[in-house]
């Protein structure tokens, strides 16, 4: 079996990574800011979610108060009506004087009346206030084209209809509501006439405190001549029936109208939701940058503590960790593995004539040589002193004998260090895991010992624990 071809369980991305630790800090910064920022803006959008739907609640609570003023304004106007239709049913030949004493009395209860007329036959008869009669008193109601349809339909239906929003002649906008009066209750009863209320609008809203915009937002009213949503705006900006809104319908004699509330003046929470999502940013790029400092001062404090600070590379303690899982695997799945000890050649001599520091260096050149030479899937690390192990993954004895000895190769050079050239030499042991190898001790010994057998046969060779035969350079 070809172990050097075989592919790992590892994905591509995952191994690009581990190569590359020194990115995981910038990589899981990424992933907090994208987190937290989601997160952010998931309670950005929750907030205002629940902003809205309060915000929409408050609205149509609104419009519902200012629906009732509204009703609870016109019923009350139209309760003269109702009141005067009595009376008449009682007298209904009521002369001028009678009229004028009765219209007294109840116009002057209600601000926003502002005429009360009396016409029999759908004639004007009595009009009060009298202010301005001349173009009033004699007018034939049937006659007037915008309202002659109605008038018919009115005297057909037997109810009261509610004409308008009409601009007046003598200035001003009012609405008219004529009720139909008959000679009795009954169905027989003929058409005897009608009563005639002009309400001002102006006042009209005043009294039922309905302004076309408050703190809160716009408001429009629609539904001329009683028609509802079918009806033109007589109040307000119609532009708010062309986005989001909420409405009601208020009762009016003949149909309906239309009260609306715009739902997108909510200028201020569109402010503290920027201003949130600024935040939530902000807060993003802090916590991704905590995380990829802390997360570079965890690794750097991890390495410190798996590596050798001289060399970097691994320390003995976690060279044996990584060593005995390799074992282990190897075991399980039938995989060969070598250690290999290397101990430079006269080291001791190097420090003595030469002093520490150049050792330090020799030895930190060594362990980059070392390094160079070997493949990414094997494990190297320092074992003490002026000794280093490796173990090589995938290695039959052939294998391991010709990775010891580009080792070996690799190190047999002269380097300059300073003004000092040193000749760098080394001696390496191998040893191939086998069936009588039980723990990862026995197997260091194994190799150790060929290591001692090397230096015993001049040093600068490689000796193999397997075969007890040596090769040399």
């Amino acid at each position: 079996m070809d172990y050097k071809n075989k592919k790992k369980p590892l994905s591509s991305k995952v191994l690009a990574l581990l190569k590359r630790p020194d990115r995981l800090p910038y990589l899981l910064g990424v992933v907090v800011f994208t987190f937290t920022l989601l997160i952010s803006e998931w309670l950005v959008h929750l907030d205002t979610k629940i902003h809205d739907e309060q915000y929409q609640a408050h609205i149509a609570a609104r419009i519902e108060h200012l629906s009732t003023q509204l009703q609870t304004a016109i019923n009350s106007n139209l309760l003269i009506i109702e009141a005067i239709e009595s009376l008449l049913l009682l007298n209904n030949k009521i002369t001028e004087r009678e009229f004028r004493i009765l219209a007294t009395r109840f116009h002057d209860s209600r601000l926003s009346i502002r005429q009360i007329q009396l016409s029999p036959a759908a004639i004007v008869k009595y009009v009060y206030p009298d202010n301005d009669t001349a173009n009033t008193v004699g007018l034939n109601l049937r006659s007037l084209p915008e309202q002659k349809k109605i008038i018919e339909d009115s005297i057909q239906t037997r109810t009261m209809i509610m004409a308008g929003p009409l601009e007046l002649k003598q200035g001003g906008t009012a609405l008219i509501a004529r009720q139909p009066l008959y000679s009795s209750k009954t169905s027989e009863g003929s058409f005897w006439g009608f009563l005639t209320l002009i309400i001002d609008i102006n006042s009209l809203f005043e009294e039922a405190k309905i302004v076309s915009e408050d703190e809160l937002t716009h408001y429009v009213l629609r539904g001329s001549n009683a028609k509802g949503s079918r009806g033109k705006v007589f109040f307000g900006s119609e532009e708010i029936f062309n986005d989001h809104y909420l409405s009601t319908l208020i009762n009016v004699p003949g149909g309906q109208w239309e009260l609306a509330a715009s739902t997108n003046n909510n200028h201020s929470h569109v402010s503290q939701y920027n201003l949130l999502s600024i935040w939530g940013l902000v807060a993003s790029i802090a916590f991704a940058l905590l995380t990829c400092f802390s997360s570079k001062l965890w690794m750097q404090t991890y390495h410190r503590s798996i590596h050798d600070p001289l060399t970097q590379l691994f320390d003995r303690q976690h060279f044996q960790k990584r060593a005995l899982i390799e074992i282990e695997r190897s075991k399980r799945h039938s995989i060969p593995v070598a250690i290999i000890m290397i101990d430079l050649d006269f080291f001791k001599k190097i420090n003595d004539q030469n002093g520490h520091q150049v050792g330090d260096i020799v030895l930190q050149h060594a362990a980059k040589l070392i390094q160079m030479t070997l493949r990414e899937s094997d494990i190297v690390g320092r074992y003490g002193g002026e000794e280093f192990i490796v173990m090589t993954l995938h290695d039959d004895e052939q294998s391991a004998i010709k990775s010891a000895e580009r080792l070996r190769n690799s190190l047999n050079r002269n380097i300059v260090v300073g003004n000092h050239t040193i000749e760098l030499s080394g001696s390496l042991g191998v040893a191939i895991l086998s069936h009588n190898d039980q723990t990862y001790d026995d197997l260091v010994f194994k190799a150790d010992s060929a290591l001692f057998q090397a230096k015993g046969n001049g040093r600068n060779c490689v000796v193999i624990a397997s075969n007890d035969t040596s090769l040399e350079n």
